[in-house]
């Protein structure tokens, strides 16, 4: 019997609670493994106070072992792309053309793991310069597929966000 697929999403304090729990049960009702990564395993604190536990500490994750990436937004961002470990993990599974899934500040991370050059995508709109100025060409579109790279800007859009990736992840691996 082979294993089911296993998604890791990347959080710290002040996550976007939606942007978390939305693909998250998403992902378990297919029946994905998800690991809830930070740089410990501490409560973390959403936006909007909804408190989680990583399952996994940045240090300990196996990048082989996975097969989506899920980056949400809300003020984590600001944190997450600061931690090096994070942004390793964000460069590899770029480079091994594993599915990265980005929301809305979510950006922030990719522009500091500097994997935006010749790319679409899609963000919030408050931080487009930002990933324009890495070298992404911004869409303003409520999702955006990019070879293994999918996109979107807010809340609003998760679910054509979830729907492109369970899609993308299936085309993949058929």
């Amino acid at each position: 019997m082979s294993k089911p697929p296993k998604v890791l999403i990347l959080v710290d304090d002040g996550y976007h609670e939606l942007e978390l729990f939305y693909p998250w049960y998403r992902f378990l009702e297919e029946g994905y493994e998800c690991d809830i990564a930070s740089s410990q395993i501490k409560p973390v604190n959403g936006k909007r106070g909804k408190t989680v536990t990583p399952s996994i500490s940045y240090n300990d994750v196996n990048i082989d072992d996975y097969c989506i990436l899920v980056i949400p937004g809300g003020h984590a961002p600001e944190i997450i792309r600061l931690d090096e470990k994070a942004l390793y993990i964000v460069r590899e599974f770029f480079r091994l053309d594993k599915l990265v899934a980005c929301i809305c500040h979510g950006g922030q991370i990719l522009v500091s793991a500097r994997v935006l050059k010749d790319r679409k995508g899609t963000c919030y709109v408050s931080i487009k310069d930002d990933l324009i100025a890495a070298g992404m060409e911004y869409i303003d579109e409520p999702v955006v597929v990019d070879r293994n790279f999918i996109s979107s800007r807010q809340p609003s859009d998760l679910p054509f966000f979830v729907k492109e990736i369970m899609k993308n992840h299936i085309k993949n691996i058929i």
